[in-house]
């Protein structure tokens, strides 16, 4: 969770988060929808978690929120009716690319 005072220097990533950053900048692919739990999950808790701690990253500003997006609303939306869940649609920012993008003398790990 990010400190009260919202200091972002004193935060300290969790497992999830950075395997999330490393995969999305290392990949084609630079776009993560991130369902909320509900409680017919078996893993409802940790589904919130990982859906705050993608929350935290936008917080943070490693990443953007494109939900609200022209492209992604109807997704939103979709997963709202169907199953009334909450869905959150990320996108990695020049920052968090430059940040956890693989530099040219580091061996390709996934």
């Amino acid at each position: 969770m990010l400190p009260a005072d919202r200091n972002c220097f004193n935060y300290q990533l969790t497992e999830f988060q950075h395997k999330l950053l490393r995969r999305l900048a290392n990949g084609k692919v630079k776009i993560y929808l991130m369902p909320a739990g509900t409680p017919r999950d078996k893993r409802c808790e940790e589904m919130n978690d990982q859906f705050n701690e993608v929350l935290q990253l936008v917080e943070l500003g490693v990443m953007n929120d494109v939900s609200d997006a022209e492209k992604f609303a109807p997704i939103v939306k979709e997963h709202w009716e169907s199953e009334k869940r909450e869905v959150v649609v990320v996108w990695i920012n020049g920052f968090g690319q430059e940040m956890f993008g693989r530099c040219p003398w580091e061996k390709y790990v996934n």
